[in-house]
Order: C-alpha cells, then structure tokens, then sequence
C-alpha cells in the first residue's frame, strides 16, 4: 500500500496546487482586480487615485497613493528589500487590488514577467511566443544574453523544457522569461527585478537591450540594483515611514540623482541579492 498511499499524496497535492493557480488566472482574465473605468485610449498607462493597500497580516501598508503612469516613459521603481516594489508592479499590472481607491488600468496593454520565472512543460519555442504568430530568430536570444546556450542546444527551438524548467539554472529561466515578455508584442513591459539572478556582465548586456526598448515601448521596472537604470526617464522610490508603511515618491531622474535616500540606494553595498518574497 505504500505506493498507491504516496501517489494519493502527490495527487491531491497537484490537485490542489492546480485549483489555486486556476483561480488566480480567472481573477485576471476577468478583470476583477482592474477598476472598469480604465483609461481612455491615448492617456496615461495607470491612473492610481488615493489608494491604500495591506496584506492580510499587515506586513506592508500603502495609504492615500495617488499615481499616473504615462504611456512612452520609462519608470524605475526602488526601494530598500522588502520595501514593496513587487507588490507596486502587482497594483500597476492589475493582480494586486487596492482596499479603497480607484486603480484605472489598461492593462490589456501590458504584460507583467513576475521575480520568480514560471515555465512549462513544453518546447523552448512555445514557452516564449505562447501560440502567438511571431517566429524566433537567434538575434532574439542575443537581446537576453541567452545565445551561447542556445546554440549548444541539440533541438535549438524544438528543445524540451523540464516542468517548471527543471532542466535549466534560475539565470537561464530569468532570461527566457523575459524574452517571452519581450516577444509578447505588448507595448508596456513590466518588469520585476529582471536582472536578480544572472552576473554582472549579462546584467550590463541585457540593461542595454532594454535601454533600446525603451524607445518604442513603456518599460515599468523594479530593481534592487538602481545603478543599472539611471538612463530611465522617472524613479518610483519607496520610502519605508516605519516598520510596515510605505510612501512613494514619483521624481524625474535628473531630480532623484539629487535625492538623498535615492543615492544611498546607489552606493549602498550590496548585502542582500536573494529575490524577494510575497511582500517584496
């Protein structure tokens, strides 16, 4: 009986697993964490008006936060770790729903590439267009840092990735991931530390694609290494007030250069490069 007992066990836990995910993607598909009155067509991207927002255990607070997000910009949001950058890109992206406010966003725009990749049990091909009409080119991998691996790959496109890509190191699965949001045709990206997990030269490499994306797209993204992003047109900064609240302050970089908690963020050594977690 100790089989059968055990796969029970991992078959109820599957289960389980699976009845979760489902009902996160139908609060996205939907729409019951975006506000109906989304922006008209032409305005701005996000349209936060005197929000406020707390987890369930009051980890994290975010009171009377009024925010418009323009088409065409570039906006980096930072803060210290833990100070609530994802949960801000989860408000922008629509998966988060603030407790009172309104949050008007066209997010059928946009597409959001969460901290921690996911990808499926399928081939290298369809885990990054996703059934889209686009094609693959090698010059794609070469935007994510990700051609030498490509090519050392037997079935290039065709290859078979593992379940959650098991087959593959966290860089690798950052990569792919990021290059499925870049394939997506969307025009705003949303971003969350897209560059935690791989070193220092790929970090550079794939900063530089995105600077060039950033001339046709909105980009929206959160890091933890804000030296890598000074080139971005305004800074979201996370001021943490105490312990669980949070204010944020909307600066045009040439402004944040000047401010004090933006620069010791600069120059602050890096003592903390683990990714964030559910309150980040």
């Amino acid at each position: 009986m100790t089989w059968p007992l055990a796969a029970l066990g991992f078959s109820y836990m599957m289960v389980t697993e699976a009845r979760s995910a489902f009902k996160r993607i139908r609060k996205v598909l939907e729409n019951e964490n975006v506000d109906a009155t989304a922006p008209k067509k032409h305005e701005n991207f996000v349209e936060l008006d005197k929000i406020s927002f707390s987890y369930p255990d009051n980890s994290l607070h975010l009171r009377d936060l009024s925010i418009s997000l323009k088409k065409g910009e570039s906006y980096l949001i930072t803060g210290l770790t833990k100070s609530g950058k994802s949960t801000l890109l989860k408000l922008f992206s629509g998966i988060q729903r603030p407790k009172v406010g309104d949050a008007r966003i066209n997010n059928d725009e946009a597409v959001y590439n969460p901290q921690t990749p996911f990808l499926f049990m399928t081939s290298l091909k369809d885990n990054i267009l996703q059934n889209s009409m686009n094609r693959l080119s090698s010059s794609d991998f070469e935007t994510v840092a990700f051609s030498e691996e490509y090519h050392a790959l037997e079935g290039k496109e065709d290859t078979l990735i593992g379940e959650k890509g098991a087959n593959l190191s966290g860089g690798q699965k950052q990569r792919l991931s990021l290059l499925r949001a870049i394939k997506s045709d969307k025009k705003v990206l949303i971003l969350d530390e897209p560059i935690s997990a791989v070193d220092e030269s790929t970090k550079n490499h794939i900063v530089s694609s995105l600077k060039e994306l950033s001339k046709n797209k909105t980009l929206i993204i959160s890091s933890s290494n804000p030296e890598h992003f000074t080139w971005m047109s305004n800074v979201l900064l996370i001021e943490e007030k105490d312990s669980n609240s949070r204010e944020v302050h909307l600066l045009k970089m040439n402004d944040a250069l000047n401010n004090a908690l933006f620069t010791d963020l600069l120059y602050k050594e890096k003592e903390d490069t683990t990714p964030e977690g559910l309150n980040a």
